[in-house]
């Protein structure tokens, strides 16, 4: 729960499949001969755009109609670009991003108040200064859920529109 909280870079090397896909938003891939991609979403994600890829490459190559020339490998694009559905973490996230906004500004609103009341400014600045923290760092939350909203419901209008 803290990796999912924390809202820096990570970088998280693991086994656990579950675990990753819980986790990351976005996943680096290892294709071989020097190449990485970048997939939103963890391992699930990659896997399943990569066996989509492999169907389809068999089906044209068994088709006889693979008629670039090039390896079904070389045609792999970003699954940004050709997933049709959010992943399961950022449409989790994406439905919960409403009551965390909610939970924030009302947060945010008690602590307005405290600092407008009338007897808050007479205490000492040793007892002001954790609310001001405390009002800042919701603030900066508060920023962050609609930024990330903002993102995720770009992201979804997006793969929508494809």
């Amino acid at each position: 729960s803290l990796l999912v909280d924390y809202e820096g870079s990570v970088i998280l090397v693991s086994h656990d499949r579950e675990f990753i896909d819980n986790v990351v938003t976005s996943s680096l891939v290892f294709e071989g001969e020097g190449r990485l991609s970048e997939f939103v979403g963890g391992y699930s994600a990659a896997h399943s755009w990569y066996a989509e890829q492999n169907k389809k490459a068999s089906e044209k190559t068994a088709s006889g109609t693979n008629m670039t020339g090039q390896s079904p490998k070389s045609q792999t694009k970003s699954v940004t670009k050709t997933s049709n559905k959010l992943s399961y973490k950022d449409s989790r996230e994406l439905e919960q991003l409403p009551s965390t906004i909610e939970r924030l500004e009302a947060e945010l609103q008690t602590l307005e108040t405290q600092i407008n009341s009338s007897d808050f400014f007479a205490q000492t600045p040793a007892d002001q200064q954790p609310v001001f923290t405390a009002l800042s760092e919701c603030q900066a939350q508060l920023d962050t859920a609609y930024e990330r909203w903002d993102e995720l419901e770009a992201l979804q209008e997006q793969i929508s529109g494809s």
